[in-house]
């Protein structure tokens, strides 16, 4: 090959240009909870995942399952978007990279490439998974099938029933809406983070049609990201945290007085968040915001590497411990699943949760 010949992309125009287009000047990092806990590895950092992205892309690595399973490690949060000074989103390049080796026939990690299968076949995202039906409290049975607002929950009930339980329990008493007890449908943000576009959006459709085809109106969910997707599709929806910021007024009792909750927000929606520390102060807890955010994409990496999820878990139960705090609570409930699994034996004071279980145990019945 002659010294003006350069071998084609790997990857597409676009992502080659965006990939491009990182200087490499790693403020990125500072940001990034992954490249903290693994004590400032660079290869856990953003710069570290395009530079592997870029290194594919120019043909100067051949693409192994190693390198595959290592772009997967980020969690996609997004907080090393921010503070780029060009503008440069590394966690949109991180993800287009698992795309673009997915559409080119690279098999991602095995139980990401399965992801698709159990979505279709109503598996759990990881295993074990909880008894069918466990995750509807005794308060759902004499729902109707079908009612004009529906309360939704994800594929992650199957992983952590305790949480819609929660959640559904508290839909039906104050918003009354009733329960989706159908668990086929999924809203595709999982399979969108894993890399499988076409996948995720098939997913969305085939939900937002079942809604339409039962003259569902409304729709609340317990995912911040469920309801930006539906919301997408042309559905009304809302977060079940908003709607309960209007109908527990009055209903919460003090049961978390003289408790301090370290929250874990939800990445990529602020109104979920400020809505879960609204309603833990209403119950009296004292709110302190963790350091790290958590979101859909601890369910993806939990699937490629879940000692980095327990790496997460561990440092968000440590500085849950430093806070003096009684709970640590999630408000994405895929992330409280994950974590949940990941930390499995981990010994701490302080208990995790999910913002639903707390928010149940301190709401007067109606």
């Amino acid at each position: 090959m002659s010294y003006e010949e350069k071998p084609q992309p790997l990857f597409s125009e676009k992502l080659t240009r965006l990939l491009e287009t990182c200087l490499r000047c790693g403020e990125c990092n500072r940001f990034c909870p992954v490249y903290r806990v693994f004590e400032l590895n660079e290869a856990y950092s953003p710069r570290g995942w395009v530079n592997l992205a870029s290194q594919m892309n120019r043909r100067q690595l051949q693409v192994f399952i190693d390198l595959i399973e290592h772009m997967y490690g980020s969690v996609l949060c997004g907080l090393c978007d921010h503070p780029c000074p060009y503008g440069v989103r590394p966690s949109e390049l991180i993800l287009l990279t698992r795309k673009e080796l997915i559409d080119l026939g690279y098999v991602p990690p095995l139980n990401v490439a399965a992801l698709p299968r159990k979505i279709r076949t109503i598996l759990s995202l990881f295993e074990p998974a909880a008894a069918e039906g466990s995750w509807l409290p005794p308060s759902a049975g004499d729902s109707p099938e079908v009612s004009e607002t529906m309360m939704f929950v994800g594929r992650w009930a199957l992983n952590a029933p305790e949480s819609a339980v929660a959640a559904v329990e508290l839909a039906i008493r104050f918003p009354r809406a009733v329960p989706i007890r159908d668990m086929r449908f999924s809203c595709g943000e999982i399979l969108r983070l894993a890399g499988y576009f076409d996948e995720a959006r098939e997913e969305l459709d085939m939900f937002a049609e079942w809604l339409s085809d039962r003259g569902v109106r409304r729709v609340l969910t317990a995912c911040p990201e469920a309801a930006k997707n539906l919301a997408s599709k042309g559905i009304e929806a809302k977060m079940l945290l908003e709607d309960l910021l209007e109908y527990t007024e009055g209903s919460l009792l003090d049961k978390l007085a003289d408790k301090i909750v370290v929250l874990v927000r939800d990445c990529w929606n602020e109104n979920a968040n400020s809505a879960a520390r609204d309603l833990l102060a209403r119950a009296g807890a004292s709110v302190r915001s963790a350091e790290f955010c958590a979101s859909c994409g601890y369910g993806v990496t939990y699937n490629a590497r879940p000692d980095i999820i327990r790496r997460l878990g561990v440092s968000l139960l440590r500085e849950a411990e430093s806070n003096g705090a009684s709970y640590l609570a999630f408000v994405h409930p895929l992330a409280y699943a994950a974590v949940k699994y990941a930390t499995q034996g981990v010994k701490s004071k302080v208990k995790l949760v999910d913002v639903f279980q707390l928010l149940l145990q301190s709401t007067r019945r109606v």
